[in-house]
């Protein structure tokens, strides 16, 4: 083996050592756990201010710390985990077909978090919501 040949290999193989964690660590489960925010809760929202105004119309949602928010009809509020289990991109909501969406390798998950169309391995993790007069509480 020439000396020119050794050193491409001896460069080629160091990049893959050196980027390897980083390509296998990007798909493990990582902890998503939110910290207990105001009274014990993840979140209070309060619907009356214009901060959380599109959560005022069916079909809009929001995000908060790493939930998403979401008011898919007239009597129902959801919140998930904002981070798709595959690569740990930021989800959307697709309002015409009730699904959130991921927009790196095209995960879907229906409004419980489940998973409809992989890469994603895992749902979302589902928050409790409750609407106290015009305060969304999520536990």
């Amino acid at each position: 083996m020439e000396r020119k040949e050794f050193i491409r290999k001896i460069l080629v193989g160091g990049s893959i050592l050196l980027t390897a964690p980083a390509i296998l660590d990007s798909c493990t489960k990582t902890n998503m756990t939110l910290p207990p925010g105001v009274n014990g809760h993840v979140a209070e929202l309060d619907l009356s201010s214009s901060k959380y105004k599109s959560l005022n119309a069916i079909g809009g949602y929001i995000y908060v710390q790493s939930l998403i928010v979401i008011h898919p009809s007239d009597t129902q509020y959801v919140a998930l985990s904002s981070i798709c289990t595959h690569q740990s991109c930021i989800v959307g909501y697709n309002s015409n077909y009730k699904r959130i969406v991921c927009p790196c390798h095209g995960s879907q998950y229906d409004l419980n978090g489940k998973v409809l169309v992989g890469p994603a391995p895992r749902s979302l993790k589902k928050y409790t919501v409750t609407l106290d007069g015009s305060t969304l509480v999520i536990a």
